[in-house]
């Protein structure tokens, strides 16, 4: 996996509530390894997406003003660790912002590719939580911020110690925000069964229009 000074992603957000603890950027980076049934981000696996430069979506984030954070998603992250690895530093040179990143491997088997793969190794560094696993539709358990029981929240760094038990073990069910930015009505958030539904059938209507 060659360092790159480019991305390709699907959507952004400049703030949001319902994907990791406090207001955060969130990035959908582009493309996906995975082939998960029921995944609410189909359109980002196959989507062409937009390519940015590590630089401009390093200014992006900076010019965001009341965000703690950026929150990562895809689409599968690690399939373009090196530029996001990139940007994150890029990021961190000026301003000291946590880390989520949600990705469809587990993380023991992204220790075993960071044993040989320094894009890896220099994502997963920076990563202060890491929600890993891909989705399993069978084992949906409503749960909030996951997508099934399989996936872990993994608490890599000590940043959100005092809060992550609060934040993700709540018990007031999964919340998503729908939001126009960039032009495209943007879907933030796990769904609960009604909450997709309600997706689905609001891409449809605008599909239709």
């Amino acid at each position: 996996m060659d360092r790159t000074d480019l991305l390709v992603y699907s959507a952004r957000l400049p703030d949001c509530k319902v994907l990791g603890p406090y207001t955060r950027a969130v990035i959908w980076v582009s493309g996906c390894c995975f082939d998960c049934e029921g995944c609410i981000a189909q359109n980002f696996r196959h989507s062409e997406g937009i390519t940015i430069s590590t630089v401009e979506m390093k200014d992006w984030i900076l010019s965001l003003k009341n965000i703690e954070g950026i929150t990562i998603s895809g689409g599968e992250p690690f399939l373009q660790a090196g530029p996001i690895a990139e940007m994150i530093s890029l990021v961190k040179e000026k301003k000291d912002l946590g880390i989520i990143v949600y990705s469809g491997f587990t993380y023991e088997q992204l220790l075993e590719k960071a044993e040989t793969e320094q894009d890896i190794r220099d994502l997963l560094g920076q990563a202060d939580i890491l929600i890993d696993g891909p989705y399993r539709r069978e084992l949906d358990d409503n749960r909030p911020y996951v997508g099934s029981s399989n996936q872990i929240i993994r608490i890599l760094t000590d940043r959100y110690k005092d809060c992550w038990k609060d934040y993700y073990l709540s018990k007031k069910g999964r919340e998503i925000e729908v939001i126009i930015s960039d032009g495209r009505t943007v879907m933030a958030g796990v769904p609960g069964r009604e909450q997709q539904q309600f997706w689905e059938e609001l891409n449809r209507k605008f599909s239709e229009e």
